[in-house]
């Protein structure tokens, strides 16, 4: 196995098992549930969780193969997932500086937060492919072809 796809596998396996403490944070700790930068918190480690998993195992599957697609879409939802619930966060921080308080329903936020980043991955997968690229240690990815 190459080096880089070893460090790869680290790298992510680290990832996921930090992201899954802080999951495990309101479980393990019930008082904490009701906080809302708490569950924020949780939200930010459950994307990268689903984005780093396609990381860490060493298979990776062959364009055409539907393991190249699920792939593919953790590592274009999760990412983005992430980032919409780190905005979030700003947000909600922004409101509480200025205004004292946050948005008494956060309905709309996860809706923008999680189905936002799912539809953008879904539509990818339906208006193009994911490919295997040469390399042994890259996910499958979005094809793009060149024009001439």
């Amino acid at each position: 196995m190459d080096n880089w796809l070893v460090s790869l596998i680290v790298a992510a396996t680290l990832a996921v098992f930090s992201s899954l403490l802080v999951v495990l944070t309101p479980i393990l700790f019930p008082r904490m549930r009701s906080k809302l930068f708490q569950q924020i918190v949780c939200f930010i480690s459950i994307g990268d969780i689903i984005g780093n998993i396609a990381y860490i195992f060493p298979y990776r599957p062959q364009t055409g193969n539907p393991g190249c697609d699920i792939e593919a879409f953790f590592n274009y939802a999760g990412y983005p997932m992430e980032w919409m619930w780190t905005t979030a966060l700003a947000y909600l921080l922004h409101e509480l500086a200025v205004r004292g308080r946050v948005p008494r329903s956060m309905v709309p936020i996860h809706i923008v937060c999680w189905g936002v980043p799912i539809a953008l991955a879904l539509l990818t997968l339906a208006f193009s492919k994911y490919v295997k690229n040469t390399t042994s240690y890259e996910v499958c990815r979005m094809h793009v072809s060149t024009i001439p």
